[in-house]
């Protein structure tokens, strides 16, 4: 974690954070622990994560390449926000 830019990333989410490698080669999803999942029970919809990967010394980001939250997910991330 202490090689380029992914020092500053693993910073800015205060060491709470989780990589785990994709399917592409090279390719590793890092999510940002301290922001909820619009679904809890689906990985798949944390709030904050990009897909990374390794150039050189330096970290860089693929542009998403996820699905946008379905109205379901989102609803129930603002019964989870609401307190219902």
């Amino acid at each position: 974690m202490d090689t380029g830019n992914l020092k500053t990333l693993t910073w800015f989410s205060n060491n709470y954070f989780n990589i785990s490698k994709k399917e592409k080669v090279g390719t590793y999803k890092y999510v940002d622990l301290r922001y909820p999942m619009l679904n809890p029970e689906d990985a798949n919809t944390s709030v904050f994560n990009f897909t990374i990967y390794n150039e050189g010394v330096n970290w860089d980001i693929l542009p998403f390449d996820g699905v946008r939250p379905n109205k379901e997910d989102f609803s129930k991330f603002m019964d989870r926000l609401t307190g219902i």
